[in-house]
């Protein structure tokens, strides 16, 4: 097996541009949101999701919730000011709405909740930046396929385990958690 190598390629693609400013709110949304400032230390919460159409990002730095309500990569969202990336801008944030919705209805009441809170807009548009793609060497991959009966968490970042790790992590969700890792740079599985 070998060990995965990284290529550098060039991609064109849309990038969320993000702007704070007021703008009519048509989306729609929860019917009940709750924002609050964390401001104790230590480690961040897991990453934001939806269950049963509640959304909950808990201690966790307020881009994530940009991230999730547009379903993109750190690496395509531009012009995001810095605070927001920050201990500063750490958050917990929970929507309710009035029945259950599914996710793509709950990133859709999110994006409502980030402009109506933090008067976010944005708008889509393309640039070329550098990619970089995870390749199988030419000896082949020594990676080793998770052991499925295993209780042990087999992703470890810095010795720490991995949220979603459980059984192990497929390629492609490893290149995302890299470009998560590394803003401005795009990883891809291939």
């Amino acid at each position: 097996m070998q060990p995965l190598t990284m290529a550098k390629l060039v991609w064109c693609g849309a990038l969320a541009s993000l702007a704070f400013a007021q703008q009519p709110n048509p989306l729609p949304s929860f019917e009940v949101t709750s924002v609050k400032s964390v401001t104790a230390g230590g480690r961040l919460g897991p990453a934001p999701a939806c269950s049963g159409g509640t959304y909950r990002a808990s201690n966790q730095l307020l881009s994530a919730s940009f991230w999730y309500a547009y379903d993109i990569q750190p690496f395509r969202l531009a012009n995001m000011p810095e605070w927001s990336r920050t201990r500063e801008a750490i958050f917990d944030i929970e929507g309710k709405p009035q029945s259950a919705v599914s996710d793509s209805q709950c990133r859709v009441m999110v994006q409502s909740l980030l402009a109506d809170r933090f008067k976010l807009v944005s708008h889509r548009e393309s640039r070329v930046t550098s990619v970089y793609a995870l390749v199988v060497g030419k000896d082949g991959a020594k990676m080793r396929k998770a052991d499925e009966n295993s209780t042990v968490n087999q992703v470890k970042v810095n010795g720490v385990p991995a949220y979603g790790g459980e059984k192990g992590w497929p390629i492609s969700q490893l290149a995302d958690f890299l470009s998560r890792g590394f803003p401005g740079t795009q990883i891809i599985d291939k």
